[in-house]
């Protein structure tokens, strides 16, 4: 693979990074670059839907939702990333916890596009996905079918039929989490002395 696209879901990445390696802060740019290996990265595609709203939110609804958006206007700021958000919607109350199900909409369907549409067009000879999510096996065939290199980065959870479809694939290591940590910031002497 010498120039590829990369397209990140964000959810599996993040689950992925609390479940399997403590919920480190990472270099996003780092990650790109260390999944990628050799291969010139043409675009990042980070895909992810911002935190659910009530009518009216709450604070702690509304502090999430800044959070998330200052996060992901920061990775707008990075080279060659873009982000595209779906949106996420209540899907029903969990009977034991009483606690919403939330489910994501739109982000395999956008995953699945930008995929198809880079490969069509020829504007990279390999695809590197971040998910476990099967929903993206027809685009990965069709990506595949036009000479383009698909390989799936991944964790322990992920669907077989995914793989299985995959020219290569790469299961997440300490090492590669390690290789993208992001440096402890200093506090500024405005925040040591307040």
């Amino acid at each position: 693979m010498h120039r590829a696209i990369v397209i990140i879901d964000g959810d599996y990445l993040n689950r992925l990074l609390e479940d399997e390696f403590g919920k480190p802060s990472i270099d996003y740019a780092a990650f790109a670059r260390r999944i990628a290996g050799n291969a010139e990265i043409l675009r990042v595609y980070y895909h992810y839907c911002e935190p659910y709203q009530s009518n009216p939110a709450t604070f702690e609804e509304r502090e999430r939702l800044t959070r998330t958006q200052k996060f992901l206007s920061a990775l707008q700021y990075l080279p060659r990333f873009s982000v595209r958000l779906g949106r996420l919607e209540v899907r029903g109350i969990d009977s034991e916890t009483g606690d919403r199900i939330y489910d994501q909409r739109r982000v395999d369907v956008q995953m699945s596009l930008d995929l198809v549409v880079h490969a069509i067009k020829g504007h990279a000879d390999g695809t590197i996905l971040v998910t476990g999510d099967g929903d993206i096996v027809p685009a990965v065939e069709i990506a595949k079918a036009e000479g383009n290199i698909v390989r799936v980065v991944h964790g322990s959870l992920y669907n077989r039929d995914l793989l299985r479809c995959a020219d290569e694939r790469h299961r997440l290591t300490d090492d590669d989490i390690e290789a993208c940590l992001r440096a402890p910031q200093t506090p500024r002497l405005t925040e040591a002395y307040s």
